[in-house]
């Protein structure tokens, strides 16, 4: 995208439709070799969302985006969902899958056994933490499995 930024600055309209040529078949080339994918933001939206939970090295894969307004919608703090499927997993723990297919554990007791069609909102706690609320009850400890 460097490249063709600098076509811009070609003063000469040939020069400068012969770089953009040349760019454009470059990247053409690379995308369908698999050297490089485009994602729009709302897939990088989805992507982050569906990656939510899990602790991950800090791979820096959709470029450096820290204090860039613009990527403010792209970094997901909270998910809300619908609980699908319960299992117990100890007294008061459970093992919640949600209808995104995402499945997360209760490291804390719930006074109350969770059930399926309530809804649930996962937001993230200090350091690697997350909370749950599940039909807008009191927060509890939740990790993401799978």
């Amino acid at each position: 995208m460097d490249d063709a930024a600098q076509c811009r600055a070609l003063s000469d309209p040939a020069e400068r439709l012969a770089c953009f040529d040349r760019t454009v078949a470059a990247l053409a080339a690379a995308r369908e070799n698999g050297d490089i994918t485009l994602l729009d933001r709302a897939r990088v939206r989805a992507t982050n969302r569906s990656l939510f939970g899990f602790t991950l090295p800090k791979l820096n894969l959709f470029g450096d985006r820290d204090g860039d307004p613009r990527a403010e919608g792209e970094v997901v703090r909270e998910v809300e969902s619908v609980i699908r499927d319960v299992a117990g997993a100890g007294p008061g723990l459970y093992v919640l899958r949600l209808a995104d297919g995402s499945q997360w554990r209760l490291t804390e007791t719930a006074r109350f056994a969770p059930r399926a069609g309530e809804t649930i909102s996962i937001r993230r706690g200090a350091l690697t933490s997350y909370r749950a609320s599940i039909a807008k009850g009191r927060s509890l400890s939740i990790v993401r499995e799978r």
